[in-house]
């Protein structure tokens, strides 16, 4: 699929299909979280933009019915399961027990959603 466009950290949008990435639990771009010190910060938004920079517009690879519509698949980006990159990555949780491990990792290394707020301590 060319020029994917992420509506949330676990959806992208290209070529007429909606595409919802199989074995994570999509992180909606108005999700909020609390960091250790009580703080809520847009975890969403956040997981989207960096799920956006990753992909930085390249083709990604899917396995799409040839109509264009809304589905639930497995992706890559350059031979990376794009699902397990966002749960490494700690912007997405597993959903089906593929990504357990990875998502258990995330959360003890405190990285993304399962962290502290990336915009400081203002928020």
């Amino acid at each position: 699929l060319y020029q994917p466009v992420a509506s949330a950290a676990g959806e992208i949008k290209a070529n007429g299909h909606e595409v919802r990435l199989a074995g994570i639990k999509v992180t909606s771009a108005n999700r909020t979280c609390k960091d250790a010190g009580g703080r809520t910060w847009p975890c969403g938004t956040v997981a989207r933009t960096a799920f956006r920079a990753w992909m930085r517009g390249r083709a990604v690879a899917c396995d799409v019915p040839s109509h264009p519509g809304a589905i639930t698949t497995h992706c890559t980006l350059e031979g990376e399961d794009m699902a397990l990159w966002l749960v490494r990555s700690g912007w997405a949780e597993s959903a089906d027990g593929q990504y357990d491990d990875a998502e258990a990792k995330a959360r003890q290394e405190k990285m993304g959603m399962f962290g502290p707020s990336p915009l400081g301590a203002g928020q």
